[in-house]
């Protein structure tokens, strides 16, 4: 792929002696820009609706990388045009097609003085379905139809054209002719089923590596086909319809055509639409891409709308048109019904997902296919697309010269990890060797978070390690290996999709010390006493063994006051019972949610309220079947499928005391769900800080150099409708740990959660959690 001002561009610079002024270079540049753009967009749509792509085999992915060049160098329209006909040839299908401006060929436009109908010979009945759409208000062209009525009659044979002059979205023939405007009374002479149309549509997107309990899923989408009653005086007589690409075909005409009762003569190549089943998306250059969406098919599964005969388009509308010969000579040959089509697949075989790990640096068509790939995805399935805040589409427009400009396998990585980043939810996990040996697959011997918006050593990995390196519990981390800890933050953060400030916080504290395994990490830290040391870590991959649950000691324990308390980042499904039992008499539960369940909620919400199957949580996924968005004719419309969880029944007893939970940045997805389930249950008082705020069923998806990309396929809500993700769940008594607390040795969040529930304590009562 050619990039502006290559080495060959700068030596005709030189030569020229006269260098294009920096706007008319940026102007150029700005034009290559949206054809390259808009071509990976037009891939992105095409290759999630048009039906081919779900049972052919045809290697879409290809026919963009073959495209992008053509499209990089385009300098004109017809270059352009080139471009995005190469990309869509592989398709086979002339009804996803490039329009130009101006029609290639023009037929004459009707006049108002045109014939409706003329005789040909053998009382063969010609009727140009054109004139009379073109005839102007709708009461003259219905009019129009009426009068048609004793021809047929008295016609052996008719001939129907629908061939228009230019394509007329706000004036199709098909508008015009529904079952019972009267043209079907007088062909129709027994009942018969218009094609049913097929399309792909979506539920989500189905993760491409592993499962997940989304539910997502991709399926045929099949519309019924119109069912077109008898005429009381229609005849069964020889129907042959002329058709160009420009025209559309009413349900009653695609029923005669797809029973094998009329014929169909196709004039230029491209068949006419037999459905609503096309969107037209517009392209730089003024040019229009039409995009077939569905395909017809019948009771029996078959396909069907195929041409008997295609011929030359053609500006002859009299009887020297060589359309108009075959339909004559069909018509007397009493033509018998067409066979069958064949059976098209019931079942989307979809391609499997094309990783192509063996691209750690993929070439310059591979990375901008990988762009493409995340806006698509992210602007169709990313359940949080409108939180984002800022333009999708710009997003990627700045992206695009960063993708081309990666000059290794790491620069390409960070360019997508970048581009994730824009999507603001900490679900959006990148999975790539090269990003992750980046980052540092190993840990130190301590245990870092941020408090008081500082990177502070709050627990130890390697108990024997650290404490030989001369780490304490509250030491603040300033700079490791030499870079300041601001400024490490920054370099990290901008890899790393965040939903909340908080969250980016807990995502980067357990990043910040890491490196390569038995490197040495130079920290940097201020002690209690304000004084300032080198502590020398070493990184070893054995301590992730040690980088789950920080808290240590009894999962469930009483405490002060007789309340109970329990660990649900530690508390297994097999001790929920237990647990109940233990605390059965305690006026009080503090349930310690900072971390991760274990998927407990389900068996501990239903307890704790005496409602049979309480409303919990909210849900809204997207449901793709058509496009949108800009370019597109539909706009910016979109669905989405939502339904209301209910807490599971049980038959076991119920908790009636209060309950609390302890909250922060680490509590993050099914922990805040799990917070959805109490609150629905019992309104269970949330203590601590705001959530991570990203809860939503994650699904993912694969770019070039087997990067894989996670994002949430669900919004999930509070029952009442209030907004979770980018907010978090909210505390009812706001409290966040200080670092005099973390020297001190102090759960200052649990102590407030006992203070609230009138428990006797004391500073440094209850150890640190």
């Amino acid at each position: 792929m050619t990039r502006p001002l290559g080495w060959f561009a700068v030596a005709m610079i030189v030569l020229a002696g006269s260098p294009p002024s920096v706007s008319a270079q940026a102007s150029v540049d700005s034009a290559r820009l949206e054809r390259v753009m808009a071509l990976g967009k037009l891939w992105g749509v095409v290759g999630l609706f048009h039906p081919y792509l779900a049972y052919r085999g045809i290697n879409w992915d290809s026919a963009l990388v073959v495209a992008l060049p053509l499209a990089e160098r385009a300098t004109n329209r017809e270059e352009y045009a080139a471009a995005v006909r190469r990309m869509l040839a592989p398709l086979g299908d002339p009804a996803t097609r490039v329009i130009e401006p101006t029609p290639a060929a023009q037929p004459r436009a009707h006049a108002d003085s045109a014939p409706v109908s003329r005789w040909l010979s053998d009382s063969v009945l010609l009727v140009d379905l054109g004139v009379i759409a073109s005839s102007g208000s709708f009461e003259r062209i219905t009019q129009q139809l009426s009068e048609l009525g004793p021809l047929f009659a008295a016609a052996s044979a008719t001939i129907l054209d629908f061939r228009v002059a230019v394509s007329a979205p706000d004036l199709e023939i098909v508008d015009y002719l529904w079952p019972g405007s009267g043209l079907d009374s007088f062909l129709v002479a027994d009942t018969l089923f218009g094609p049913g149309e097929r399309s792909r549509t979506y539920s989500g997107w189905v993760p491409e590596d592993g499962g997940g309990s989304g539910g997502y899923f991709a399926a045929w989408r099949t519309m019924d086909g119109t069912r077109v009653l008898p005429g009381q005086s229609a005849r069964r007589i020889p129907v042959v319809v002329l058709a160009n690409s420009r025209g559309a075909l009413p349900s009653s005409i695609a029923a005669l055509v797809g029973t094998g009762r009329a014929g169909i003569v196709l004039e230029g190549g491209t068949p006419p639409s037999m459905s609503a089943g096309a969107v037209r998306i517009s392209l730089p250059d003024s040019l229009t891409a039409e995009i077939r969406l569905s395909e017809p098919v019948d009771r029996l599964g078959h396909g069907g709308g195929a041409p008997d005969t295609i011929v030359e388009e053609s500006a002859l509308r009299g009887d020297d048109s060589a359309a108009l010969q075959v339909a004559l000579r069909m018509v007397h040959a009493d033509r018998p019904p067409a066979a069958p089509a064949a059976p098209l697949p019931a079942v989307a075989i979809a391609p499997d997902p094309r990783p192509y790990r063996e691209m750690a640096y993929p070439s310059p068509e591979y990375r901008l296919l990988a762009a493409f790939r995340i806006y698509t995805i992210m602007e169709y399935f990313h359940a949080y697309r409108a939180l984002y805040g800022e333009d999708w589409d710009q997003v990627l427009r700045t992206f695009i010269p960063r993708f081309e400009a990666a000059r290794d396998s790491l620069e390409y990585a960070l360019a997508v990890a970048g581009m994730v980043s824009h999507i603001h939810d900490s679900h959006g996990f990148i999975g790539s060797p090269v990003l992750n040996a980046w980052r540092g697959r190993a840990p130190t011997a301590v245990r870092v978070r941020y408090i008081e918006h500082q990177p502070v050593i709050v627990g130890f990995l390697n108990d024997s390690a650290a404490r030989a390196a001369g780490a304490r519990i509250g030491d603040v981390v300033l700079t490791v290996d030499g870079m300041p800890v601001a400024k490490r933050f920054a370099v990290l953060a901008a890899a790393a999709a965040s939903s909340t400030p908080q969250s980016r916080e807990v995502n980067i504290a357990w990043r910040l010390l890491n490196g390569a395994d038995s490197t040495t990490a130079q920290v940097e830290v201020r002690g209690r006493d304000g004084r300032t040391r080198q502590l020398s870590l070493q990184r070893n991959l054995s301590y992730w063994d040690a980088t789950g649950s920080e808290r240590q000691g009894d999962i469930l324990k009483l405490l002060p006051g007789n309340i109970g308390y329990a660990d649900l980042d530690r508390l297994p499904p097999t001790m929920v019972d237990s647990m109940f039992e233990r605390f059965k008499d305690t006026k009080a539960i503090i349930f310690d949610m900072r971390g991760y369940p274990q998927s407990t909620a389900w068996q501990i919400a239903p307890r704790l309220t005496d409602r049979a199957a309480a409303q919990a949580a909210s849900f809204e996924r997207p449901l793709v079947d058509y496009p949108h968005g800009s370019g597109s004719e539909t706009g910016e419309t979109r669905t989405t499928l939502a339904f209301k969880q209910a807490l599971p029944p049980t038959e076991k007893w119920r908790y009636h005391g209060r309950t609390v939970m302890l909250i922060d940045g680490r509590t993050i997805s099914q922990a805040e769900h799990t917070g959805l389930f109490f609150e629905a249950a019992n309104g269970t008082v949330f203590i601590g800080s705001p959530t991570a705020g990203a809860n939503g069923d994650v699904t993912n998806f694969y770019v070039p150099g087997g990067i894989l990309i996670y994002f949430s396929g669900h919004d999930v809500r509070h029952i009442d409708g209030r907004q979770l993700q980018r907010v978090g769940l909210q505390p009812t008594v706001l409290v966040t740990p200080t670092i005099a607390g973390v020297q001190a040795g102090r759960d200052e969040v649990l102590e407030r959660a006992l203070k609230y529930l009138g428990a006797p304590s004391r500073p440094g009562a209850v150890a640190r959690n």
